[in-house]
């Protein structure tokens, strides 16, 4: 049986709050004063123990396992995408199951695959036949391995903008629900918002009203512990960010006001079923960003509408300002999880590089990490069996880096926060980088524990010699070159000038008898323990 159970100016738009229906805020509004919302003792003393459990890492599973051909049968869904999880670090597990409006489980509000796609049906079909689907084979296969599982509601999905499939038919029959219009996907650039045309509009209460009633019908049929927004999965929804200005004040409202409908519902149906129901959101990684899309984290902390929180795209993994979101959720009792993504970067994906970020995590306060597009099929990866465990990690060996691509989530993240690199030095003009560096590097070295610690940095469009013509200082010292090939220079460097933390390279172009210009394009730290 299915179970039963970005701110970049201010602009005041003095018309916007004209466009909310006064009926729907005040059932908004009376949401923060329904009987639901109220939690018995023993509820909320299992909340807190739930929402702190130890975790480590929260694998987010995409679910495009089931596209699979050999997914047509409970075993051979889970085999696609979970048998690497049992046994590893991984403790939760967020299932997404489709595109906002278009679902793998099998949604009594919303549309199930198949019918603009029909191939991307069958194995849907196939285990409804079995009296099954997705949703309700990955959390039992959860709770037969004493792991948690969310469903991560994917609130915001714009695929459909160019996967005609993916678009459900509420929305073609809505196309006034929607931020853009069909042919905006190639008629901007991919860095403009108006290019995600499929984007919902939250100004409009019909489509708020949609969305919680896919979220209440997987509470009531689906014994999940917990469920996750992700506000991420894209992060357009006020037509203010389609013209890069933050929303407004009202804008942000409605926001707030939705979340605390949500959180009736986990009331609701926690008490229904005498057990809590989690709420995870997936924010931007920054008050200020969250802010500019309308997001007011701070006071959703605040009124309690949240129990776990999980920020970033991941594909900044070494120098997202994750420190101050975090200090955020444990100033009000919740546990913060960092992204880190498989995808987005060309380079910097070994282990050891993976290991360099998961450790700036933990350095900033993280009570762990959220895995995205990441799906190894067999038992025992290493990223799954060593990341979620800190003791572990500190002894092993690492690659310390600065992001270098601008990768960013609809239009919003790469317009705020900026890779470091590439760097073009310009003579006589130092540049400035800064490195944080999640181990204490020096008191390893100072316990007899490291082996060595080098700094590489590679420059391109250099005519000559980089390490002849490049003096660098690491906090302040200089330090010399040890070699130089394919672009990469790699420098001898003494393990007690690294800080635990952030970590300052000064980078000055000689002067010479001949115009001289440089880009540095990565930067890394090479740790090794013995």
């Amino acid at each position: 049986m299915y179970q039963t159970n970005h701110a970049l100016s201010v602009t005041i738009a003095l018309l916007i709050g004209c466009l909310v229906a006064p009926a729907a805020a005040v059932a908004e509004s009376a949401a923060k004063q329904s009987p639901e919302q109220k939690e018995s003792d023993k509820l909320a003393a299992k909340r807190e123990e739930m929402k702190w459990r130890r975790r480590g890492i929260i694998y987010n599973n995409d679910g495009n396992g089931i596209f699979a051909v050999a997914a047509n049968t409970p075993d051979g869904f889970l085999a696609q995408r979970m048998t690497a999880v049992p046994g590893s670090s991984v403790g939760s597990v967020f299932y997404n199951t489709g595109a906002t409006t278009m679902f793998t489980h099998q949604t009594k509000v919303a549309e199930v695959y198949g019918k603009y796609g029909p191939s991307y049906g069958t194995n849907i079909r196939a285990l409804a036949k079995l009296d099954t689907d997705t949703l309700s084979l990955v959390t039992q296969f959860c709770h037969e391995n004493n792991l948690e599982v969310f469903f991560t509601f994917r609130i915001n999905d714009i695929h459909d903008c160019f996967l005609d499939w993916e678009r459900s038919a509420w929305k073609r029959e809505h196309p006034e629900y929607l931020m853009g219009k069909l042919g905006d996907w190639e008629k901007y650039p991919e860095s403009d918002p108006r290019r995600r045309w499929a984007a919902l509009d939250f100004e409009l209460p019909e489509v708020r009203d949609y969305l919680i009633a896919i979220i209440d019908d997987v509470m009531a049929r689906y014994e999940v512990d917990g469920i996750e927004i992700d506000y991420l999965r894209n992060p357009l929804f006020f037509r203010p960010n389609r013209s890069l200005k933050p929303v407004t004040g009202d804008q942000v409202e409605i926001l707030t006001r939705f979340q605390w409908r949500i959180r009736d519902l986990a009331y609701k149906h926690g008490n229904r079923r005498g057990r809590p129901m989690l709420i995870a959101t997936r924010v931007p990684v920054t008050r200020r960003m969250c802010r500019y899309v309308g997001i007011d984290i701070e006071q959703w902390l605040k009124d309690d509408l949240l129990d776990v929180l999980t920020i970033g795209v991941g594909c900044m993994p070494y120098t997202n300002p994750v420190r101050e979101l975090v200090q955020l959720g444990h100033g009000h009792d919740v546990p913060v999880y960092p992204t880190i993504a498989g995808s987005g970067r060309s380079e910097q994906q070994s282990v050891e590089h993976w290991r360099g970020a998961a450790a700036n995590m933990y350095h900033a306060g993280a009570d762990g990490m959220v895995f995205f597009n990441l799906f190894p099929k067999k038992p025992r990866h290493p990223l799954f069996m060593q990341l979620g465990y800190p003791r572990k990690l500190a002894r092993m060996n690492k690659i310390f880096a600065l992001d270098n691509e601008a990768i960013g989530d609809g239009g919003i993240n790469h317009a705020i926060i900026k890779p470091a690199l590439p760097l073009t030095l310009i003579p006589s003009k130092p540049s400035r980088l800064t490195i944080p560096v999640g181990d204490d590097v020096a008191e390893a070295a100072k316990k007899g524990r490291l082996d060595l610690a080098t700094l590489r940095i590679r420059f391109e469009r250099f005519t000559g010699k980089a390490a002849d013509t490049v003096e660098v200082r690491l906090n302040g010292n200089v330090v010399k070159s040890a070699e130089e090939d394919s672009g990469w220079v790699t420098y001898a460097t003494e393990p007690s000038r690294y800080h635990h933390g952030d970590n300052a390279i000064l980078l000055r172009l000689r002067k010479t008898s001949q115009p001289m210009m440089a880009t540095v394009s990565a930067v890394e730290l090479h740790v090794k323990y013995k």
